[in-house]
């Protein structure tokens, strides 16, 4: 287990376009392993194109970053089992880049607090690894999930650990 955090990105519209590749760049090169990266849908979860933005994350990925990215979906909670919660948490759990977006910030929260997802999101900012989330105007409720100490850059926030309170 690294000693040194992870830390949670957040990315305004555009997460996806060229002008952003430089800040997940930043982000990839905190690592000290092989990329690992996944793309999680839920953001966008409520939007007839949520299909859509998952193949255009990969195709992002492989274009502008030259990196491969898998799709772990997870639109809802609403009718996911117990077993289908624990599989994404288990994705997230394997992966070392998380990149949640783009979508609604709010919407993503609400599915995955006090879920198994909401753990595995505790353990990959713990453990050094990455989570990057879509920001809109004002932060995101995503940020009250952690006690911040310090802000590194406007897009990056280091969280304090144990703590992790909603």
């Amino acid at each position: 287990m690294s000693k040194t955090p992870g830390t949670l990105t957040l990315m305004s519209s555009g997460e996806m376009s060229a002008r952003l590749s430089a800040a997940h760049r930043a982000v990839m090169a905190r690592l000290h392993e092989p990329l690992r990266a996944i793309f999680l849908d839920t953001p966008a979860g409520f939007q007839e194109n949520a299909d859509e933005l998952g193949n255009k994350a990969v195709e992002y990925f492989n274009h502008n970053l030259q990196q491969a990215l898998s799709v772990v979906s997870f639109k809802s909670r609403r009718f996911a089992s117990r077993e289908q919660i624990q599989a994404v948490a288990d994705q997230i759990g394997a992966a070392n880049y998380i990149f949640a977006g783009p979508g609604s910030p709010t919407y993503a929260v609400r599915n995955w607090i006090d879920s198994p997802i909401h753990a595995a999101f505790h353990a990959v900012l713990s453990e050094g690894r990455h989570l990057v989330l879509p920001a809109r105007r004002r932060l995101p409720p995503a940020v009250t999930w952690c006690r911040c100490t310090s802000c590194t850059k406007p897009d990056t926030i280091r969280t304090g650990w144990p703590d992790w309170t909603c």
